[in-house]
C-alpha cells in the first residue's frame, strides 16, 4: 500500500498520522521517536503481501489503539519475537503471528482534541470496513460494534 493509498483510506486522519511506514523490526532503534501518548496504530505488511477482503486486497492486517502507543507497539514487537522463536504449537495473539511471519511496518496516529483512543480506533476500523468489507485479518479476536 502506497502512502497515497493509505492517506485516501484514512481521509482527514492523515494530517494526524506520524512515522509513515516505520519498520517494525527497527522499533528498538526508534523507541524514543515513537509517540508516548494515546492514539491508534496500523500494522501492515512491508513487502508485497496483501490479504483478500470482500471488496479488495490490502496489506493492513491489524488496527489497534493504546493509551501509550509506544508501549503497545513494544508489546506487539515482543509478542512477535516470542511467536517467531517458540515452537510451532505455541499459542499467541493472531497479530503477533502475522507480525512474526511477514515483514511489518506501522503507522501511528496520536489522538487530538479530547478524542479517545477508542474513538480513533472506531473511526479507523469503520473506514477499513467500509473500504474492504471486513475487519483486518488479525482483528478477528477483538470486539467491534460497527459491523
Amino acid at each position: 500500500m502506497s502512502r497515497t493509498s493509505l492517506l485516501s483510506f484514512m481521509g482527514e486522519i492523515e494530517r494526524r498520522a506520524e512515522n509513515f511506514f516505520h519498520p517494525f523490526d527497527g522499533i528498538d532503534d526508534d523507541w524514543e521517536d515513537l509517540p508516548s501518548g494515546p492514539g491508534g496504530y496500523i500494522l501492515l505488511a512491508s513487502d508485497r503481501t496483501t490479504w483478500p477482503y470482500p471488496w479488495g486486497r490490502s496489506p493492513i492486517f491489524y488496527i489497534g489503539k493504546a493509551s501509550r502507543i509506544r508501549n503497545r507497539l513494544w508489546d506487539h514487537w515482543d509478542g512477535a519475537r516470542h511467536a517467531k522463536n517458540s515452537d510451532r504449537y505455541g499459542l499467541h495473539y493472531a497479530v503477533n503471528h502475522y507480525a512474526a511471519e511477514f515483514p511489518t511496518r506501522f503507522v501511528t496516529i496520536p489522538t487530538w482534541q479530547r478524542m479517545t483512543p477508542d474513538a480513533l480506533e472506531e473511526e479507523l476500523m469503520g473506514r477499513f470496513v467500509n473500504r474492504y468489507g471486513a475487519r483486518p485479518v488479525a482483528n478477528n479476536q477483538t470486539r467491534w460494534n460497527r459491523a
